[in-house]
């Protein structure tokens, strides 16, 4: 859904549908500034709570995307923003994503995809199989329709706007932790797998259950 203008209420910390283009209380460090130099009270709270990563937006509000982007990178990561009228799923997997966020109600075409038909393909591709999304939208109307849908799909977050900066801030740093920490398991297992068992060749992957 595109927005009128995009702002932060700097007493609320709220992102309304409509106001005075604002900033961050402080400025957004370049990709070369470790988050334990970020300051603010969002960013304070989430030092070390997750290394640099990437962030993918896809909106079709270029006043959202650069909202997020000052979001993303007060709290040290790196985003890229997609206009959403006009992104493919390669598009979106050439930005090789830690954390996605969608918006549900995208202005689409009949031969674009939706925010919601995005969200399915991105959990179908072998790529983002496992990259967590936050699916954000006004129309609670809209949500409420594909709630059953949502519960059948995993690691896929939900927040409603007008949202919360501190909400969000934290649960980008959440998911991406996470989605970190299950990339280093994995990363694990796998070499442990080509570990040579008593002198012979690796032995086989482990069973997945």
């Amino acid at each position: 859904m595109a927005l009128s203008c995009c702002a932060i209420a700097r007493e609320a910390h709220t992102y309304p549908d409509s106001c005075r283009a604002s900033t961050l209380r402080n400025s957004a460090p370049s990709l070369d500034t470790p988050i334990s130099g970020v300051r603010g009270a969002a960013s304070d709270r989430c030092i070390g709570a997750s290394t640099m990563a990437r962030v993918t937006v896809i909106n079709d509000s270029s006043e959202f995307i650069d909202l997020m982007r000052e979001l993303v990178t007060s709290l040290g990561h790196q985003m890229t923003g997609l206009e959403a009228v006009h992104t493919s799923i390669e598009e979106v997997v050439r930005t090789k994503p830690d954390l996605l966020l969608v918006d549900l109600r995208l202005e689409n075409t009949p031969q674009e995809v939706s925010g919601w038909e995005l969200v399915i393909l991105d959990k179908a591709h072998h790529d983002l199989l496992s990259v967590p999304v936050i699916l954000c939208t006004a129309d609670v109307w809209e949500l409420k329709k594909r709630a059953k849908d949502l519960e059948q799909i995993a690691d896929v977050h939900v927040r409603t706007k007008p949202f919360q900066i501190d909400d969000m801030s934290e649960l980008i740093e959440r998911l991406l932790k996470a989605s970190q920490a299950k990339r280093r398991s994995v990363r694990a297992k796998a070499a442990i797998s080509q570990i040579p068992v008593d002198g012979g060749p690796p032995g086989p992957p482990p069973l997945r259950r």
